[in-house]
């Protein structure tokens, strides 16, 4: 006993001072509201800083960090190590032409909770180029020349809230692109060149609130894949390539999804009955600048009205139901989807406007459709448990005509059994027992 008394007392120790190291660590990360940026002419002035960042010295100046207009290409390992530099609570480095991001560039910055590195022509991310921002809370990445974001490139970021990776050159995601943001509340991939996402890319995002997803190029989303999302309230899929969105399937978001934005694709169908059943807390749904057929859309938006649910209709072209464009051909879309709208003149003229006429729609139309697919998968079970039945009949069969069934039931019966013997084979069995 006396001998283990010092083993303990050591670990004890030693458990002790790691705890005050991070307890110190935590301690030091203090934000002072209201207080402006410190500028620096270049790296090399802020490296030779002699003024304290802790904003609990006298002489501070704060610990909010910025940088002159000027070109920084490249962020070597420990660019921003100086005095106090744990101190550094946020961190502005937009407009400067950065291009390289090193490994352990932004070691001994413990502190920071926001990096702004928006608007650079920055290609490629280390796997290691955020190491030592524990505390980063929002990360802007934004309008930068990004293709990929490589697999476990967070590892160092798992307090990570806040992440805008729109306006780059994204062409695909990764399984483990976002692998540890377990506490990431809003995620900004728009305005790049994603075309596919693979379904468990999202599966470490059960507190994202927040998705946005527009100005990309998907033609198609397995909405019901993506696992996990069971704090989504918005979802922005809109100038898309969408055709088309199946809402019969059960979502992980769908007890909390509020917004849905679908505006600016080429959808001609859209199941509202099965949407407001799948998605029951929805409140506001886009689903202008869409080739709908005035027919179709008049059913749909019947459907959302009377489910509550607001739809943005703005458009003024006609025909418009509601405010929602209708009635034009995909070739015509097509040619005009992209075209800015025209500007008004001041002069104000007095025009008639005719509404569209269209036979007034059966709103028990789509609730039909979804019962009889209903039906149809109701059907297929009872088709797939039959299946099985004859299956299970067919092996029994043949077990008992390849002599299986025999064979194990001869292993039981340990008396000699005869088949099909003539009288003789009898007589001269009898005559050697």
């Amino acid at each position: 006993m006396s001998r283990s008394l010092p083993v303990v007392v050591t670990v004890g120790v030693f458990f002790l001072l790691i705890s005050l190291v991070h307890c110190a660590q935590n301690s030091g990360c203090i934000d002072v509201s209201n207080q402006s940026y410190r500028s620096f002419k270049s790296l090399v002035d802020y490296q030779g800083n002699k003024i304290p960042f802790d904003p609990s010295q006298k002489n501070n100046m704060g610990n909010y960090v910025k940088f002159n207009d000027g070109v920084i290409d490249t962020l070597i390992k420990n660019s921003f190590v100086t005095m106090d530099s744990n101190h550094i609570y946020k961190l502005s480095l937009s407009n400067h032409q950065i291009h390289v991001i090193q490994d352990g560039a932004f070691l001994s910055l413990n502190c920071v909770t926001a990096l702004d590195l928006k608007n650079n022509t920055i290609e490629i991310i280390p796997k290691n180029a955020f190491e030592g921002l524990h505390h980063l809370h929002n990360l802007d990445l934004s309008q930068n020349k990004l293709t990929e974001i490589p697999e476990r490139v967070f590892t160092f970021n798992g307090l990570l809230k806040k992440l805008n990776l729109s306006n780059n050159h994204l062409k695909v995601l990764h399984s483990d692109s976002f692998y540890n943001l377990i506490l990431l509340e809003e995620l900004d991939i728009s305005y790049n060149y994603l075309h596919k996402v693979v379904p468990d890319t999202f599966r470490y995002f059960d507190r994202l609130v927040n998705l946005r997803m527009d100005s990309n190029e998907f033609e198609y989303l397995d909405l019901e894949k993506w696992d996990n999302l069971t704090s989504l309230k918005v979802l922005r899929l809109s100038n898309n390539d969408l055709k088309s969105l199946d809402f019969l399937y059960h979502f992980s978001f769908g007890s909390n999804l509020t917004e849905l934005y679908l505006n600016g694709n080429y959808l001609t169908n859209l199941n509202a009955v099965a949407l407001r059943k799948h998605l029951p807390s929805i409140q506001i749904i886009d689903i202008s600048k869409n080739p709908w057929l005035c027919a179709d859309l008049i059913s749909i938006l019947s459907v959302l009205k009377d489910s509550r649910i607001s739809y943005n209709g703005s458009e003024t072209s006609t025909p418009n139901f509601s405010g929602v464009a209708c009635n034009q051909s995909m070739e015509e879309y097509t040619k005009n989807k992209w075209t800015e709208p025209i500007s008004v003149p001041t002069t104000t003229t007095s025009t008639t406007t005719t509404a569209p006429t269209v036979v007034e729609p059966d709103t028990k139309k789509q609730a039909s459709a979804t019962a009889i697919l209903d039906s149809i998968q109701s059907l297929h079970t009872l088709l797939v448990c039959l299946f099985a039945v004859v299956l299970v009949f067919i092996v029994v069969q043949m077990s008992i005509s390849c002599g299986w069934l025999r064979a194990i039931t001869g292993r039981r019966n340990r008396s000699p059994v005869l088949v099909d013997t003539n009288v003789e084979d009898i007589s001269l069995l009898r005559g050697r027992l």
